[in-house]
């Protein structure tokens, strides 16, 4: 089964374009999205596919209709939907002060915590195929 990271970051072409690189290293397919709009499309998609998958999400992104504007934080959002999807592994990548979002990740992992911050045991497990 193939492992498939879905990376939703407006910095991901550009700035981060290394971190895309070193994780297409470990034989990810690696999705990228810069908004939230086609970023949920994606997760939406291949989280009924037969494949791992992981999400690996900025906390602040572009204003999305979809989303309406009740956050700063649409990543936190995004990691919700993917949690109600069934994605296997979430992690946040952000220069927001923990402080800052720790409600909303208090009430992301109320709602099934497991998966939230476990990209490097999903990296790990698939570092002998």
């Amino acid at each position: 089964m193939s492992r498939e990271v879905i990376w939703i970051d407006d910095d991901a072409k550009g700035l981060l374009r290394p971190l895309g690189r070193m994780l297409r290293k470990r034989r990810l397919v690696l999705h990228t999205s810069s908004g939230v709009s086609d970023g949920a499309d994606v997760l939406t998609k291949k989280s009924r596919a037969d494949v791992r998958v992981a999400l690996l999400v900025d906390v602040i992104l572009p204003f999305s209709k979809q989303f309406g504007a009740m956050s700063h934080y649409l990543g936190i959002a995004l990691a919700e939907l993917a949690i109600d999807l069934g994605v296997e592994a979430i992690a946040f990548l952000s220069v927001v002060p923990p402080a800052d979002v720790h409600d909303q990740v208090q009430r992301l992992r109320a709602h099934d915590g497991d998966n939230l911050n476990s990209l490097v045991q999903f990296l790990a497990d698939g570092a002998g195929e």
